[in-house]
């Protein structure tokens, strides 16, 4: 039987809203001789040491506290965004909106909100052990 990852089907949402909201286009490779706008650069952290960075981040931070707990959401999408788009993301002018753009579109749907907040506390317990 395999096992359900909540994090890669909130990245899978993740890459949506993203995607989305910053309108990337894909841009010929051959003719820049740059890689793609858009395209998912590769991993330099496997998806278990994103986990255990942004435990460590979180660990913390009281999840019941809605103050606290928007907080770690925030980490999450960070981390998660900056790990799957690359680094380069970060110094975007945008990126602080995009983040916050995100969290809310995720908070509207209460499915995804309370799948967001178990995955937090998965993480969390998990960094604990």
């Amino acid at each position: 039987m395999t096992k359900i990852d909540p994090t890669a089907d909130l990245i899978s949402v993740l890459r949506t809203q993203l995607s989305s909201r910053t309108g990337a286009k894909k841009v010929d490779s051959d003719k820049t001789g740059k890689s793609e706008q858009g395209a998912h650069p590769p991993h330099v952290v496997s998806t278990q040491e994103i986990k255990r960075r942004i435990g460590r981040q979180i660990q913390q931070l009281n999840l019941r506290s809605e103050t606290e707990r928007r907080y770690a959401r925030r980490i999450f999408l960070e981390s998660i965004i900056a790990w799957d788009f690359g680094d380069q993301i970060l110094n975007d002018r945008r990126f602080d909106f995009i983040v916050k753009d995100v969290e809310e579109s995720l908070s509207l749907d209460g499915t995804i909100s309370k799948t967001f907040d178990l995955l937090l506390e998965a993480i969390q317990s998990s960094n604990d052990s």
